[in-house]
């Protein structure tokens, strides 16, 4: 059986059933890895996928499970089944103490309400705002005495936009949340919750004015989605989880 894995937001093999398996053990497979083979509808976590897995193409000793705790790869006598559910021995408190909290298990991401978003953009932008002030007023005494005020304001309306995508492509590329999104638990990811680079990053961030154009309905979206994700999300294909 030949299989297709997502790694960093791009499709990649295809690989047989023991090359899969050795992805695995290597660690560059996970539970929350997204696949498909030809037996599949549409792409699922690996988690979700187990019983596909042992087709009899490899070797008893080598089988692996896959944790859906800490995507760890373990010997069948090393883990406990519970409903579709796999988790290794140092990973089981946690997992039932989520069942019992009626908290999300496993590696299935919490999609961040319009709230949390809309306070996190609130915080963004006062940490944007203070950054811009210090900005402007240093521009002020380096250039404001031999310069118009026509270009003075011009300039400092090119400087905001300059350090708004700046610090929103910035961040998300390098830590995959704003300070704002990072006070509120929240982070951006790609398909099966692979971090996003600064490329993708950069073309959320063109994508969000096209949200704010259209009398913020775009950012409206967030309520109807099943996933919680905005006009600017759609478009690039990410989603704002929660961290823990």
């Amino acid at each position: 059986m030949e299989w297709y894995y997502v790694d960093a937001g791009e499709r990649a093999g295809p690989v047989d059933t023991p090359g899969l398996h050795a992805l695995i053990d290597a660690g560059t497979v996970t539970a929350a890895t997204l696949v498909w083979c030809a037996k599949l509808p549409d792409w699922q976590p690996l988690a979700d996928v187990g019983a596909l897995l042992d087709d009899g193409a490899y070797d008893a000793p080598a089988r692996r499970a896959i944790c859906v705790e800490c995507g760890g790869a373990f010997p069948g006598d090393q883990v406990i089944h519970f409903s579709n559910a796999v988790v290794c021995s140092a990973c089981k408190p946690i997992f039932f103490q989520r069942i019992r909290q009626g908290s999300p298990t496993g590696l299935a991401p919490r999609y961040a309400g319009f709230m949390p978003r809309f306070f996190a953009k609130i915080l963004d932008g006062l940490v944007a705002a203070a950054v811009q002030m210090a900005l402007t007023t240093l521009l002020f005494f380096v250039a404001g005495a031999s310069s118009s005020g026509i270009a003075f304001e011009a300039g400092s309306s090119l400087m905001g936009m300059v350090v708004g995508f700046a610090y929103t492509t910035w961040f998300l590329g390098r830590f995959g949340a704003t300070p704002g999104k990072m006070a509120l638990g929240l982070r951006v990811v790609g398909v099966g919750t692979v971090k996003i680079g600064y490329g993708r990053a950069l073309l959320r961030t063109i994508a969000e004015i096209i949200s704010s154009f259209i009398l913020m309905i775009g950012y409206l979206m967030v309520i109807y989605d099943d996933e919680r994700r905005a006009l600017h999300d759609r478009l690039c294909n990410t989603r704002v989880v929660y961290t823990n």
